[in-house]
């Protein structure tokens, strides 16, 4: 694992980002806006380091850096972490017959409930015309694009933008285990891009856009309703005497949702 961080560290010199983040306080006049250029690290910051992830399964190597690997090549990054799962409830939608008689995992058709239906959902959709299992890679994928980019978004209220960019660097990295299923079968990128684009529009104040990403995390794993309770409470405690005194409806409307 070491030597993978150090070669995405060395991808990420290569690739000149230290250059796109030094040219951020320069002026407008350039070939691509700021928005672009930060679009495209954030970008980077998202394929480079699933790449490299993925790279010795996909060549199937038989050994990587001297260490044995599958051969059963891009199978084993589906099969990975609950992806089978969730595959799984994309084909049959919780249906109970259909788990019992084509999947063999030794679970009560119960335990499928506790996978929440919008990973499912989407992983369905998109098979449709990737097939399940590269859809679900590419849901993962494109989640955990929006992850960096709404906590590169959030960061940025609290520091300078040059501060946030490296921060997201850091980030698309690490902890370690973020940066496994960030590559695998999993609704965790889907999860944390919903709940840190909650946070940021909350933080704006733009309730509707933070309700819709908080609906969008509650339908992705069920700790997502601790956000909702979160951000209802941050609403209503500091004005529980401007509540009580205007009745809720006036209450509701005063938030300019």
């Amino acid at each position: 694992m070491n030597n993978i961080f150090a070669t995405f560290i060395k991808i990420i010199t290569q690739a000149r980002l230290y250059m796109l983040i030094s040219s951020y306080d320069q002026e407008s006049g350039q070939i691509m806006s700021k928005k672009v250029k930060r679009m495209l690290v954030i970008l980077t910051l998202t394929i480079v380091p699933t790449v490299l992830i993925w790279l010795p399964f996909f060549a199937r190597f038989k050994t990587f850096w001297n260490i044995p690997l599958p051969v059963a090549g891009m199978a084993t990054i589906v099969s990975n972490y609950d992806g089978p799962l969730y595959l799984a409830v994309a084909k049959t939608f919780y249906n109970s017959e259909s788990l019992q008689t084509n999947y063999q995992f030794g679970l009560p058709t119960q335990y499928y409930a506790a996978h929440f239906p919008l990973f499912p959902a989407l992983i369905r959709g998109f098979g449709t015309i990737l097939g399940l299992p590269y859809a679900m890679l590419f849901i993962t994928v494109a989640s955990s694009f929006l992850a960096l980019l709404f906590f590169f978004k959030l960061a940025s209220q609290f520091m300078t933008e040059k501060n946030a960019l490296w921060l997201t660097i850091v980030f698309s990295i690490f902890p370690a285990r973020w940066f496994i299923v960030r590559s695998i079968g999993s609704p965790e990128p889907l999860f944390l891009a919903s709940t840190l684009a909650s946070l940021f529009f909350f933080n704006n104040k733009k309730y509707l856009k933070a309700g819709i990403w908080g609906a969008v995390s509650i339908l992705t794993k069920s700790p997502g309703i601790l956000l909702f309770i979160a951000l209802l409470l941050t609403i209503i405690l500091p004005n529980m005497k401007k509540l009580a005194t205007n009745g809720i409806r006036t209450f509701i409307n005063s938030l300019d949702l």
